[in-house]
């Protein structure tokens, strides 16, 4: 019995370090993502939403001039819908963005994987790449939109609270909303918010 208890110790040692080892990895060294290509149809349905957006985007003349035309409003164009993969392609124009962050979309939920290099300077960590997850509540309640930050993760292991000013599950937009900043003019300018389908849909307002 005594054998047999010393045995499992050392076997529980060994689990300990190895999967001490394997999180460290994980966790330490991430290798980057693999960046989402679209496919043709998908690139053009993103780029029609795209140019809805920003018509400044497409030149109104090939000579470089602007045809003049009269202002009008489509309440249509006011709806916008971005699949998860139309999110994680946006990532990768122009920049190496979807190589470091990932957007994952369920009902109500966004949740973010970050790739995260550390400033080779700091102790420990320095010149790695840590490994973030974060969990953000996408919706509209209460006549106004509610974003709520439902938690942080590293490596897997969820980060109290208080190490990022206890702003876990508190709409944002309620939290900070108060004064006329950023959260006050985003919220005014949403008639609706929400995550379903795999999909992100905002309605904004006139």
């Amino acid at each position: 019995g005594c054998l047999h208890a010393i045995l499992l110790l050392i076997a529980l040692l060994l689990a300990a370090i190895l999967g001490s080892l394997w999180w460290f990895q994980r966790t330490l060294h991430a290798a980057p993502f693999a960046p989402v290509a679209l496919k043709p149809q998908e690139q053009a349905a993103l780029d029609r939403k795209l140019e809805q957006i920003e018509q400044a985007a497409t030149p109104a003349a090939p000579a470089g001039t602007t045809a003049p035309e009269p202002y009008r409003e489509d309440p249509a164009s006011r709806r916008l819908v971005f699949t998860e993969r139309e999110l994680n392609a946006l990532l990768n124009q122009d920049t190496n963005l979807a190589r470091h962050v990932a957007i994952d979309l369920t009902d109500h939920l966004a949740s973010l994987k970050i790739l995260a290099p550390m400033d080779p300077a700091l102790p420990f960590i320095g010149g790695k790449t840590l490994r973030l997850t974060m969990g953000i509540t996408l919706a509209y309640s209460n006549a106004q939109p509610n974003v709520t930050l439902r938690g942080i993760s590293l490596g897997g292991v969820p980060l109290p609270a208080a190490w990022w000013g206890d702003i876990k599950n508190q709409n944002l937009v309620v939290a900070f909303g108060a004064t006329n900043g950023f959260w006050s003019a985003f919220a005014r300018g949403i008639e609706h918010l929400d995550v379903r389908d795999g999909a992100l849909h905002v309605h904004l307002k006139e």
